[in-house]
């Protein structure tokens, strides 16, 4: 079974991936920053990761056949001013580059 990795795999567009992936016969390892949070599932792993601190989970990186970052700052939390622009940049940038 391949393995495919989800950033932002909570989100609404990573939830709906996931089952599509789990119903094609891939093994989804979900990186959040709070894998506690999230029921049990069959051929879904949620692991830790916070791109702000840093942290990652490198083995699972070492497994996966595939990587999809959707992480990111919610594009419609909030008013797109100056500064939430940036996070929003900011906030992709830091999780490519962890990854």
């Amino acid at each position: 079974m391949e393995k495919v990795i989800i950033t932002g795999g909570t989100g609404a567009i990573g939830h709906q991936l996931t089952k599509l992936l789990v119903a094609h016969f891939y093994e989804v390892i979900i990186f959040t920053r709070n894998p506690k949070s999230h029921a049990v599932q069959p051929h879904v792993r949620y692991v830790h990761w916070d791109p702000s601190k840093k942290e990652i989970d490198a083995k699972s990186i070492q497994e996966a056949d595939y990587i999809i970052n959707l992480s990111g700052a919610n594009l419609n939390a909030k008013r797109w001013t100056k500064a939430y622009q940036q996070e929003i940049i900011t906030s992709r940038v830091d999780s490519g580059q962890l990854l």
